[in-house]
């Protein structure tokens, strides 16, 4: 009897070969060895070598969503007979409304009537430059992050200290008017917007254009505009369902059953199929019997049995108590290690151990 044990990082492999006695209890070492190789990381900075794949990948994955939202409201406005783009290709803007001071035009729609258009022009330019709002877990949050939420917070508070209604007026009457660019650029975080005020903004905008008399400004409208305003799929879900980036592939034939198909992971199939592999490479090792003692077709079924009434999965301990060995301590199972160690007991191998024989 022997024992196997591997130290497995990422740039080195160590392992041993330890020789049993009959109680499972390492006695002597029979091999050992390590193998190094080269980090799949760069040597300078220490970075993953798939990081600019990854980052790239995650480019695309933004630029293709942002891309989809843009779609589904111009849908909207053509439901509801707002023509703002060109016919050619449907996504250029056409020239009386591409070239309006969008941010006096936010603001003039707070106090006054705008047109249809207009205001969809208004509502175009707001999708496009969303605000930040993270779907990273709490702890996950690095320097950027916090750079941002920074920024997100000064600006907050500055629209409330000076009296700005909106994010759209207090980018007018601060930056715009005074010459200034009223997006980030170049790894600026200064005007980071939370989309949480831009939703503010988005409703005040609805509310007053409804209470002008826009045929756009309907409760309706507002609700399937804000939709897709704030769709973001978060990291767990992944692409959606009938997506050909979700990753999917067809189910291949079984090996050895040609007409049936292979069980996903997380189906009953597959689980039934494990149990059964486990309960088939069980025996027992019972004290005064040479060699293991298969279980019988009784027993096998007894444990199958038991399986689909387990909520919590079944335990080793609950299968002996099953087969009649509860008290019995000379019973063993093969699949387990029984080895045990007191805590104060002195490893016989320890590092710094000089009794080792090679």
């Amino acid at each position: 009897m022997y024992r196997l044990g591997l130290d497995i990082g990422i740039k080195s492999v160590g392992w041993s070969v330890l020789e049993c006695d009959e109680n499972g209890e390492p006695t002597k070492i029979l091999a050992l060895n390590s193998r190094i190789f080269d980090a799949a990381e760069v040597p300078k900075t220490g970075a993953s070598l798939a990081e600019p794949r990854r980052t790239a990948r995650g480019t695309r994955r933004r630029l293709r969503r942002k891309v989809a939202r843009l779609a589904y409201i111009r849908s909207l406005f053509e439901l509801n007979n707002i023509f703002i783009f060109d016919n050619s290709d449907g996504l250029q803007i056409k020239d009386e409304y591409k070239y309006i001071n969008v941010l006096s035009k936010r603001v003039e729609a707070l106090d006054n009537y705008v047109s249809e258009e207009e205001f969809a022009r208004v509502l175009y330019s707001i999708a496009r430059h969303r605000g930040f709002k993270s779907n990273k877990k709490k702890g996950a949050q690095g320097k950027e992050d916090g750079e941002l939420t920074a920024s997100i917070k000064k600006n907050a508070d500055k629209m409330h200290e000076l009296g700005y209604r909106t994010i759209g007026e207090m980018l007018l009457k601060e930056y715009q008017q005074k010459g200034e660019a009223v997006h980030n650029k170049g790894g600026d975080y200064s005007k980071c917007i939370a989309r949480d005020d831009l939703e503010s903004e988005i409703r005040l905008l609805f509310a007053k254009q409804k209470e002008f008399g826009n045929s756009f400004a309907t409760d309706e409208n507002l609700e399937k505009f804000l939709g897709y305003f704030s769709k973001q799929r978060s990291f767990d879900e992944g692409p959606g369902p009938g997506s050909q980036y979700s990753g999917s592939h067809p189910v291949r034939k079984c090996t050895f059953y040609n007409d049936l198909y292979c069980a996903a992971k997380g189906t009953y199939s597959n689980e039934l199929a494990t149990a059964l592999q486990k309960i088939n490479n069980l025996k027992l090792i019972i004290d005064g019997e040479s060699e293991p003692r298969s279980l019988t077709r009784e027993q096998r079924e007894q444990i199958i049995a038991r399986v689909h009434e387990e909520k919590d999965g079944l335990t080793y301990k609950k299968v002996r108590d099953l087969l009649g060995y509860k008290k019995d301590e000379n019973m063993r199972f093969n699949v387990l290690n029984y080895s045990v160690r007191k805590k104060n007991e002195k490893r016989r191998y320890g590092r710094n151990s000089k009794s080792v024989q090679m």
